[in-house]
């Protein structure tokens, strides 16, 4: 949990990727290194289920 509170410092941003994305995936996502990777990673996921 503060690790996805570090990398998506915004309120909002939290709640819009939780309410689309699993915690699985928001686990995975927020240890990628590279913001650009990891909001291409969010939004395939949150495209493709």
């Amino acid at each position: 949990m503060m690790r996805l509170a570090e990398v998506f410092s915004e309120e909002k941003i939290v709640h819009a990727l939780s309410a689309q994305l699993s915690w699985t995936h928001l686990r995975q996502i927020i240890y990628l290194d590279d913001p650009l990777k990891r909001d291409f990673y969010a939004e395939m996921c949150r495209v493709e289920r």
